[in-house]
């Protein structure tokens, strides 16, 4: 079988097919994307399911040392893995530490903090700032830009070479015309469409730098 190199890892001819169809298939969302990572980036839009002030976190604190001073917990040797257990285990009959001590849990199973002030991120696996969060997004626009940068120049040069190709590619996955609307405006038949569609991945592939080398 036939393998073309991608990256660093051989991949066959369908696999190419599969990453390009799906780069195409991305390239007209990436707009909108765009747009909400530029909101979130500039603080807009941002989801926080769980606010943790700084006035809380001191609260926490002082509740979870005074727990952590129980003689089944010994401060001074404890790991990180038993303090986990420790507060993920706790129980008190107080309906305020009982809640304190489950945000402690919830807190070690997210990981430490990156500051005092923080919230859990949408997936409640982690603990992030205000600031951090619109950081990753304005990272998250860069990314999006390139990638929609890298299409497009991509399609240009294949325009320059084989304009047929780089319209009949358009037409299917950017702008998703159905087979049939694709050969009656280009004028060709289905078998004509399904080898221009194969030749014009394999010319778009190494322009979209998926391909290193046949």
């Amino acid at each position: 079988m036939t393998r073309i190199q991608l990256t660093d890892v051989a991949y066959t001819k369908e696999k190419i097919e599969e990453a390009v169809v799906k780069l195409l298939k991305e390239y007209r969302a990436l707009d909108g994307k765009i747009q909400a990572a530029e909101a979130q980036a500039a603080g807009q839009g941002i989801d926080i399911p769980m606010e943790i002030e700084d006035e809380q976190i001191e609260q926490l604190a002082a509740i979870g040392r005074a727990y952590s001073m129980s003689p089944s917990l010994d401060s001074t040797t404890v790991t990180r893995g038993q303090a986990e257990d420790f507060f993920f285990n706790a129980q008190t009959e107080n309906t305020q530490d009982a809640d304190a001590l489950d945000r402690i849990a919830g807190i070690f199973a997210g990981l430490t903090p990156l500051s005092k002030s923080g919230h859990l991120d949408p997936t409640g696996q982690r603990v992030v700032t205000l600031q951090r969060q619109m950081e990753l997004a304005a990272e998250e626009v860069i990314r999006l830009r390139n990638n929609q940068a890298r299409i497009e120049t991509a399609l240009h040069h294949l325009q320059m070479i084989a304009p047929q190709h780089e319209k009949l590619l358009r037409m299917r996955y950017i702008e998703s015309k159905p087979i049939v609307e694709v050969c009656e405006e280009l004028s060709i038949s289905r078998r004509t469409q399904d080898n221009w569609r194969k030749a014009a991945i394999e010319k778009l592939a190494p322009l979209l730098g998926l391909v290193r080398g046949a």
